[in-house]
């Protein structure tokens, strides 16, 4: 019997896997929204923009580059029988599909500890998710919103500090955001703002600041990280934030959309924040990190400027010194920053983050040098070590997205660089609306028109005139001008 056909599904298995399965990321649910992997019992079928490929079974992975008794069909479709094992692939990344325009297959998986294994990894995440979750404390305002995505963040501010909030929440509001906006404020908001969160249908929680144990700080006074907050004293501020995240989490029985766990001083929303985005059930990834700006997702090519990261990057080398190790980051070079500020997942990956997260803040304080201790080391630092080296788990449904081709754009960076803050050479501005674009993709895309803005702070000198010009389309306009929320509307018609 010839050998040719044999040889021939090998190699055409192989050419397959290697347009296919080395790729399959975020992009892919982003701009293509008829092709997310479709999950049923006992199939898996991916719809790849080629070819479909269908998996009998429930395999280790997704993100894969060969595979173990597998055939294809008569139709050409893969064929995994029940009990094939799935070789699961890391340290795959494309930065090549980002800048030509391949944003579909662009993928950056983690780079495994030559001493953990993937098994250690994801006992260690089910370890953390079994943590037993405390009851949130302080709450205030219970929202009764109608959807079931949810943002959530820490926003102690000025008790008078009405403008942050309108810049916030009425953004969000006023994109037509219809679902929860959960909020950890001063307990001593003025009357002022507490009616306005309570117009605009958020839940708030006041969040009582108190001293630190002397063991998690370097002695330094107030700010986020050497105060901490009742119900939430092992942890300072900044990084107990993200535990107080996961219990609004589980206090909130109805978020089983899309979360967003988002700082809150320095961002706003031009679209609703999952606009363009699959359905939180059907989508291929259950955990979302962004991306900063990085060589390769920059869009002007050449200009020195923008090379934005490096191996000499702080971000990288200052998560090093005696928690990961000296130089633990040359492991995965080239590597975009990840911004610890817009994490995005649906309800069971961001509950993996939150525990994965605050359980690796838990374990840093263990260890003697002080550097690690909660009040040294920031949370950004932490989380590139711990994304790079695989340490959130189920890195088949974990992904980051480029910068400039997903919900968020994060503008910080390219507006300052080198001491120069505001400058504009790289954010672009749609010719119509004037709104802030996404230079990644093109003019069709549905996240066109970024839907999240963070970091605007660093672009103060045209920041502020662009609020004043698009006041009422972002912001809904002065406080006395807002519209009461439909939904609220009927609810007080029901009541009547």
């Amino acid at each position: 019997m010839s050998p040719m056909p044999s040889t021939f599904k090998i190699l055409r298995m192989s050419l397959f896997f290697s347009l296919v399965f080395s790729v399959v990321f975020v992009a892919s649910v982003f701009f293509t929204f008829d092709t997310v992997a479709e999950m049923r019992k006992d199939v898996v079928r991916i719809l790849a923009p080629a070819k479909t490929v269908k998996i009998q079974g429930k395999p280790e992975g997704l993100a894969i580059t060969s595979a173990i008794g597998a055939t294809f069909d008569d139709d050409g479709e893969l064929l995994i029988s029940p009990g094939s094992k799935l070789p699961l692939q890391n340290n795959i990344f494309t930065p090549q599909h980002v800048l030509d325009g391949r944003l579909y297959d662009y993928v950056s998986l983690p780079v495994f500890d030559e001493n953990v294994t993937y098994e250690n990894i994801q006992e260690r995440v089910k370890k953390s998710i079994a943590r037993q979750v405390g009851e949130p404390c302080g709450l205030m305002h219970q929202g009764t919103p109608p959807g079931h995505d949810a943002v959530m963040g820490l926003a102690t501010y000025h008790q008078d500090d009405v403008e942050v909030f309108r810049l916030l929440v009425g953004s969000l509001r006023t994109a037509g955001f219809d679902g929860h906006i959960i909020l950890g404020v001063t307990p001593f908001i003025s009357d002022k703002v507490k009616s306005y969160l309570i117009k605009m249908d958020v839940t708030f929680y006041g969040v009582d600041k108190v001293p630190c144990d002397e063991s998690i700080t370097d002695g330094g006074e107030g700010g986020v990280r050497n105060t901490c907050a009742k119900g939430v004293e092992y942890l300072t501020v900044e990084k107990g934030r993200f535990e107080m995240s996961r219990q609004w989490l589980h206090a909130c029985k109805l978020c089983t959309g899309w979360v967003l766990v988002m700082d809150t001083r320095d961002i706003f929303f031009q679209r609703p924040p999952f606009a363009g985005m699959p359905p939180p059930d059907k989508s291929m990834y259950d955990l979302l990190f962004i991306e900063e700006i990085a060589p390769y997702s920059q869009p002007k090519q050449g200009n020195p400027r923008t090379d934005v990261t490096s191996l000499h990057n702080g971000w990288y080398q200052g998560s090093d010194y005696g928690c990961y190790g000296h130089n633990y980051h040359v492991r995965y070079p080239d590597r975009a920053i990840l911004c610890s500020g817009t994490i995005i997942g649906n309800r069971k990956g961001i509950d993996r983050f939150l525990a994965v997260f605050v359980d690796e803040f838990l374990e840093n304080m263990k260890k003697p040098n002080l550097i690690c201790k909660s009040s040294e080391t920031p949370d950004q630092l932490i989380l590139q070590p711990m994304y790079y080296s695989g340490y959130f788990g189920d890195i088949e449904r974990t992904r980051t997205s480029p910068w400039g081709a997903g919900p968020v754009n994060t503008i910080g960076v390219p507006c300052v660089r080198s001491g120069v803050h505001s400058s504009l050479d790289l954010t672009e501005f749609d010719k119509d609306s004037g709104l802030i674009l996404n230079p990644n993709v093109k003019d069709d895309h549905p996240m066109r028109v970024a839907p999240i803005i963070h970091q605007y702070d660093r672009c103060h000198d045209w920041i502020h005139p662009f609020f004043r010009k698009h006041d009422m389309e972002l912001f809904g306009g002065p406080l006395e001008q807002q519209k009461n929320l439909t939904w609220t509307v009927e609810g007080l018609k029901n009541l009547e």
